[in-house]
């Protein structure tokens, strides 16, 4: 293809995509040329290919069936600021799916360039963006830890890398929970879901659990969190949870979190039954408490008084252990102790 001028590359473009139309029985073999047109094109022309492209079958229905679309495919591969740019001029009526096509090309090409190109897309699109499937072996994740935005992306790549080197992502996650930084909230289950992957659920819970007490007092309660929201993914963990950690405040707080979900699996339930009766009143009284303070309108008050009928229920409890959970909720209550 280098030998062809660009309006050679344009017509032989155009041409295999109407045999695409016409001819689906060779769909593959068109698809892969049409990706080479366009690769090659965005690489001698820039964004002058994609003014070219825009104005090309515009009567075609399927977005994905218009040259303009391979196109954006090389411009997603090497500059997320261009795709960017471009994404907010395509038609209005596209599915959201055919937009994160190219959102996910360029992530993930990103990524393969270094944590400060994956950070910079991150930032682009932070409305929409996962983890990479891979990264090179020379990706700083510490300074992607800190220059990223928070979301599931960080999230994922966390995990990635402590597969990989579990060691170094708690040193690097330490020093995210030692500044005082928000938004980790999901950090600590990211670390014992990679490590799981490759040692095993029970010791990547210990070795998780072994670090609490380097984690900032502060910040405990809402990793313990992020942990219970993880191991929620992984029902049959998560009586292994209760019992790793060590204090009742962190049982509460993985309790409390799992009450979030008003139709857990028989295996949190039985792990939620085997707390004591104290511990369960407390992550009953602390998630009342928490509904009557984040839903105050009376449209979303028979909806809250459900979910928590049924915490309630789950735990069978009497007729006092009820009425300090629903004074509690209507926030009538003053202690939070049962």
């Amino acid at each position: 293809m280098e030998r062809l001028s660009s309006g050679e590359l344009q017509s032989g473009m155009l041409e295999v995509m109407d045999t695409l139309r016409n001819d689906p029985k060779l769909f593959h073999t068109n698809y892969f040329l049409i990706g080479l047109f366009g690769a090659e094109l965005y690489r001698r022309d820039g964004e002058a290919a994609l003014e070219w492209a825009e104005k090309q079958e515009i009567d075609v229905d399927r977005f994905n069936q218009r040259a303009i679309s391979s196109i954006l495919n090389a411009a997603a591969a090497s500059s997320p600021s261009v795709l960017k740019r471009w994404i907010d001029r395509l038609p209005d009526n596209l599915q959201q799916w055919e937009v994160a096509q190219y959102y996910l090309i360029a992530i993930n090409s990103a990524a393969s360039r270094g944590a400060e190109d994956w950070s910079e897309a991150a930032q682009i699109f932070a409305g929409y963006w996962t983890g990479a499937p891979y990264y090179p072996d020379d990706f700083d994740f510490s300074r992607m830890l800190k220059d990223a935005p928070n979301g599931s992306g960080v999230n994922d790549a966390l995990c990635y890398w402590a597969a990989k080197d579990k060691e170094a992502a708690w040193v690097g996650m330490k020093s995210i929970y030692d500044g005082g930084e928000q938004g980790g909230e999901f950090s600590l289950g990211s670390l014992w879901k990679g490590v799981a992957a490759t040692e095993g659920s029970q010791p990547a819970l210990d070795w998780v659990v072994s670090h609490l007490d380097q984690i900032p007092e502060n910040s405990r309660e809402s990793a313990i969190e992020g942990l219970a929201r993880e191991v929620r993914n992984r029902p049959e963990d998560f009586g292994a949870l209760l019992k790793a950690l060590p204090k009742e405040a962190d049982r509460l707080a993985a309790a409390e979190e799992m009450l979030v979900n008003p139709s857990m699996p028989k295996q949190v339930k039985a792990a939620l039954n085997t707390l004591p009766r104290q511990e369960q009143m407390a992550a009953l009284l602390k998630r009342a408490k928490y509904f009557a303070k984040s839903y105050q309108e009376e449209s979303s008050r028979a909806a809250i008084n459900t979910r928590m009928e049924s915490s309630m229920d789950l735990f069978n409890l009497n007729a006092d252990e009820r009425a300090q959970v629903m004074a509690e909720l209507s926030g009538s209550s003053s202690s939070t102790s049962p």
